[in-house]
């Protein structure tokens, strides 16, 4: 248990950092660019979060899979890793003149250019990073993210307020940071993590087989999760989307907290137990319970202190963002789930039933964003953005969980609906009874919003607390 508490704490100690870092420059390439330059920044990271999935290609979750590898296949999961990052790389550049007349920002094509670079980097450092998941080393890899976030926002940050550089700052601090952290990696890797002379070609056929199916599900789940800005890019333009993009940015802050965390967590263990139904179902259940728990205390406080921190973060120009927040809570709140549901996936080496789920659920999400941006209303595009994740959470569990584990549906449904939805219905009715703005709306928000979320930790208090529990978790 010791052990599991200490890597939680080094990865939210970690994550928390990185959010925090990320939100310190969005804020300030907020006061410095104009809403077009952060739509255009919005689009560059669709696309280099979809061009990181074809660097990884799943390598990094099959390694951690495979709980016992040698020398020459490492080398070998290395060298295709580093061979997928040249070829995204490449993908990239002449993708971003087709994303640039697409959206008719010059601007938008040279960002993604220039991101080239950092996939070079990501290809080579992938390994390294899952071999420090896989031994247990979380605490160290935390270290080195921290490290290399710092960096990357102090590179950010000396472009804008010395040299006074525009939106291209971003993506210097995002390369910054990748070559930070490789920098890290080959300091501190096992000897046996780096690449040998032996080559198994045995391994390559098993590893892609993996890695093709978890790559088509994780493609489609970013697209499916990140179809609401490319719709409203085109639909609204890039001004719009970079309003509606900093009200998603600082919904999902909290899901870079989460996710890593619950992800990490539980890959490694969950993988310890796949031979062990019972055990299995116990520890997920409580997971799942306990991610629903943390989400709703983590988002219910963003939505109570909204309205004075986008002032703060953003400026008065964009006041209208906390608007959009509460509306688009139930999307962040909800979407921590999914690193349980698809590690316990990847966990069992089971990544074409992933793949199977998210072919499914991708085309309702798109249908229900098609829906909301044709309202041309921000606000219902957010709404929409919410139902798209109520549907793909519940569906998962028909589509995708009951696939893999043997649990019902009332004991799904029982691990995270009550610690979600009713803390939501006393914050959106916090909402309509003081709908303005400031710390008054803050104040009303938080004296009602607040006794349902301590209901629902204390219900739940003997099941998280379980020894038995604790001890399969450890």
């Amino acid at each position: 248990m010791a052990s599991a508490k200490r890597d939680a704490i080094w990865t939210a100690g970690s994550t928390v950092i990185s959010a925090a870092s990320q939100l310190l420059q969005i804020a300030v390439l907020a006061h410095h660019v104009d809403a077009r330059m952060l739509g255009a920044l919005a689009i560059v990271n669709v696309v280099n979060a979809i061009a990181t999935l074809l660097q990884d290609m799943g390598l990094s979750s099959y390694l951690i899979h495979r709980q016992n590898i040698n020398r020459e296949e490492r080398t070998s999961l290395f060298m295709i890793s580093v061979g997928l990052g040249l070829v995204s790389a490449a993908v990239l550049f002449f993708v971003s003149y087709a994303v640039a007349y697409f959206y008719q920002s010059e601007v938008l094509g040279q960002l993604m250019r220039l991101s080239t670079i950092n996939f070079v980097l990501l290809g080579v450092a992938a390994q390294y990073q899952a071999s420090l998941i896989k031994a247990f080393q979380l605490p160290r890899l935390a270290r080195i993210e921290v490290i290399g976030r710092l960096s990357g926002l102090a590179t950010l940050l000396v472009m804008v307020l010395v040299f006074h550089a525009s939106i291209e700052a971003a993506v210097y601090a995002m390369i910054v940071n990748s070559l930070v952290r490789l920098g890290c990696f080959l300091a501190v890797s096992e000897p046996d993590w780096h690449p040998g002379r032996g080559f198994d070609r045995g391994i390559m056929r098993e590893a892609f087989r993996y890695g093709a199916f978890q790559l088509g599900s994780q493609v489609i789940n970013q697209l499916r999760s990140q179809a609401d800005q490319i719709i409203l890019g085109k639909f609204l333009g890039l001004a719009s989307l970079g309003v509606y993009s900093l009200a998603k940015e600082l919904v999902l802050q909290p899901t870079k907290l989460i996710m890593p965390v619950a992800g990490r967590l539980a890959l490694p263990r969950l993988a310890t137990l796949q031979h062990d139904p019972e055990a299995l179902r116990r520890i997920y259940l409580v997971g799942l319970r306990g991610v629903a728990i943390f989400s709703a205390v983590v988002f219910i406080m963003l939505a109570v202190f909204a309205p004075p921190a986008v002032s703060i973060l953003y400026g008065h120009r964009y006041d209208g963002v906390a608007q959009l927040i509460p509306l688009m809570l139930l999307f962040g709140m909800l979407r921590p789930l999914g690193s349980l549901i698809g590690a316990l996936s990847q966990s069992q080496g089971r990544s074409d039933i992933e793949f199977g789920w998210n072919l499914k659920i991708c085309g309702i999400t798109l249908a229900v964003s098609l829906a909301g941006a044709a309202s041309r209303s921000l606000e219902i595009m957010a709404v929409a953005l919410a139902i798209s994740q109520i549907l793909a959470t519940v569906f998962s569990y028909y589509f995708f969980s009951s696939k893999l584990i043997r649990i019902t549906a009332r004991e799904f449904f029982n691990a995270w609906t009550i610690e979600s939805f009713v803390p939501y219905a006393f914050l959106m009715l916090a909402v309509l009874v003081y709908p303005g703005d400031g710390w008054m709306a803050s104040a009303v928000r938080f004296a009602i919003a607040t006794p349902p979320l301590v209901w629902v930790i204390w219900r739940s208090r003997h099941t998280l607390l379980d020894k038995q529990i604790q001890a399969v978790s450890a």
